[in-house]
């Protein structure tokens, strides 16, 4: 590990620490000692090269009663799209404590901005290790805008008000040996996720799915056990364009060529629901298609709707039964 430029003591002033070390050239490394860090603004990382580090779960960062925004930002948050990239940014070894189910969904001063506890928007080469973050008002951890080459692992994301994981307009994601449970919705969601893989965590007793994939592409998805979500462990799906007067997706958004492969599936209401929409159908996508091989049922029935209409979208070899 890179020794530390600097170690902060409990209690200390994070952002003030982070931009008084900004003005360095070369990488930087802040770490921060065991104790209780009340955060009342978000802590925002604009520079490259920057590895914030705790000393495990005895580092708490907790959003103050009077919060109402992230706990940590990577990235550009001041535009609605971030201006540049940011790249070499690691975050690992803390505990992180949201803002739970008070204040709003959305930043009043950035209303593009969800309230998620830790934030990636645009980022290069990043990587989220040894987190434990939980009690989310919006996700517990949101990648956006592009983020590229992301590591997520050996984590714990529980308890979030909607879902554990968000990765939306993100490739090249590793997403390994994490716990996501008890999330209001999904373990893990994404909207438009690319060339990633999900390998080796558990997701349990979430409230909706275990893993929500809409508009994605060309991931894998193995070694992963899905144990008593409410819904589905996977869900496959298009991406939503409009509800009403009833539910239209954008044309051609139906995840496709996605492999999973030795998953385990137990006691959740469905083993994978693959949902396609007369926009975006799986009639003319055999090349495409999403296949799911040596993957392990126990009473976890599947359910593809109107694939008579819409064609197949999944394709089993080698199932095998619990």
């Amino acid at each position: 590990e890179a020794a530390c430029t600097q170690t902060l003591p409990a209690g200390g002033d994070i952002q003030q620490a982070v931009d008084s070390l900004g003005s360095r050239d070369g990488a930087i490394t802040l770490c921060l000692a065991p104790g209780d860090y009340r955060l009342k603004q978000p802590v925002s990382i604009l520079r490259s090269h920057v590895r914030l580090r705790g000393a495990g779960v005895q580092t708490v960062l907790q959003a103050d009663a009077e919060a109402n925004g992230p706990l940590l930002i990577i990235g550009d948050y001041h535009h609605e799209q971030p201006q540049g990239e940011i790249d070499d940014v690691a975050i690992e070894n803390l505990r992180l404590i949201g803002a739970g189910v008070r204040g709003k969904e959305f930043d009043a001063r950035y209303p593009y901005l969800s309230n998620s506890t830790l934030v990636v928007r645009g980022g290069r080469h990043i990587q989220l290790s040894g987190l434990q973050v939980g009690d989310c008002r919006s996700a517990c951890v949101l990648t956006e805008h592009g983020t590229d080459d992301i590591v997520i692992e050996h984590s714990d994301i529980r308890g979030s008000t909607w879902d554990g994981l968000a990765l939306n307009r993100t490739a090249h994601a590793r997403v390994i040996n994490n716990q996501l449970s008890s999330n209001r919705a999904a373990g893990i969601t994404a909207e438009h996720l690319e060339d990633s893989l999900i390998a080796a965590n558990t997701l349990s007793a979430n409230g909706s799915h275990g893993i929500y994939l809409s508009d994605s592409y060309r991931n894998t998805v193995r070694d992963n056990r899905f144990i008593g979500n409410r819904e589905a462990g996977v869900f496959l799906t298009c991406a939503i364009r409009s509800r009403l007067p009833w539910v239209r997706c954008w044309d051609g958004s139906m995840s496709a060529a996605n492999h999973f492969e030795h998953n385990q599936f137990i006691a959740n209401r469905y083993g994978y629901e693959v949902i396609p929409n007369l926009a975006a159908r799986c009639d003319s996508q055999a090349a495409d298609m999403n296949r799911s091989e040596q993957d392990v049922f126990s009473q976890d029935p599947n359910h593809e709707a109107d694939w008579g209409l819409y064609g197949h979208c999944l394709q089993y070899q080698d199932p095998q039964s619990g």
